[in-house]
């Protein structure tokens, strides 16, 4: 059963009711009876239940759109600013509308083009969403909620001397250590998926990245990464290259290459 939200919640996906017809498209509503905007050409049915994002325009009212950002309310992300004005900036949220960072929410100027690490929030005093830098003393730094090994979704924050400064599920501030980093290269706003790798004595968190997981080889996959062992890895032969060439030099269909070599690729093996 599609049921709606209880209430109306700004800056998430909910399941609002159409409940009315207007000028400019219909009027939604939660089961506590709270309205939203719904702007829209398209045609609806009365009653029908759609999923939307709730936002609120500039002069507080609230609006829904069919769209999803990349980026929901207390979730952090990295942006690009779009637009300066004199009040703040706007940067690109991925929908149409683009998400407003006031001035009082910035740490340092912002230029345009630039990017930023950013938190949406719901502002009570604006009665606005808005993307914020000052953030830090939300992210929760020491904790016992979490345990050893446990999965979690990390962002790269900040470089420190010995690792990096990262936050945890939209949560916890963490530090991930140089030590740990394998193979791989961080740069800021990148995620990665990791595990708790200790919640220390004093609650403090540090994660790593999850291990890779270890796949048999078919005897195709096998036969290839052998080639491309004995010949260093430097064959010019790849997925685009003509059945005649592969077959000159893996002795297989370019139908088994391409499957087995995409495998090998896919657990990050080689390089085609």
């Amino acid at each position: 059963m599609n049921e709606i939200n209880k209430y109306i919640e700004i800056g998430l996906m909910n399941k609002l009711k159409i409940v009315k017809k207007n000028e400019y498209g219909y009027i939604l509503k939660a089961q506590d009876d709270n309205e939203v905007y719904f702007i829209t050409d398209n045609e609806y049915k009365i009653d029908a239940i759609l999923e939307v994002l709730v936002f609120t325009s500039s002069k507080s009212i609230l609006h829904a759109t069919l769209e999803k950002p990349n980026t929901l309310r207390d979730e952090f992300n990295i942006f690009e600013i779009k637009e300066i004005t004199k009040d703040g900036v706007f940067v690109d949220w991925g929908i149409q509308k683009d998400l407003f960072v006031p001035n009082k929410h910035q740490n340092s100027k912002f230029r345009f083009g630039e990017n930023r690490i950013l938190k949406v929030i719901y502002d009570r005093d604006l009665k606005q969403l808005v993307g914020t830098e000052i953030f830090h003393k939300s992210l929760i730094k020491r904790t016992k909620d979490l345990t050893s090994n446990q999965s979690i979704e990390f962002m790269v924050l900040s470089q420190v001397p010995h690792g990096y400064k990262v936050i945890v599920d939209n949560k916890y501030g963490a530090m991930f250590l140089t030590e740990d980093m394998e193979d791989k290269i961080f740069r800021i706003g990148m995620k990665f998926n990791g595990m708790v790798r200790i919640v220390k004595q004093d609650g403090s968190i540090l994660v790593k990245l999850k291990p890779k997981t270890s796949k048999k080889r078919s005897n195709i996959s096998n036969h290839i990464f052998n080639i491309l062992e004995k010949n260093n890895g430097l064959i010019e032969c790849g997925l685009k290259s003509s059945p005649e060439d592969i077959k000159k030099i893996f002795n297989l269909s370019k139908k088994s290459f391409k499957t087995s070599a995409l495998a090998l690729m896919q657990d990050e093996e080689v390089e085609l």
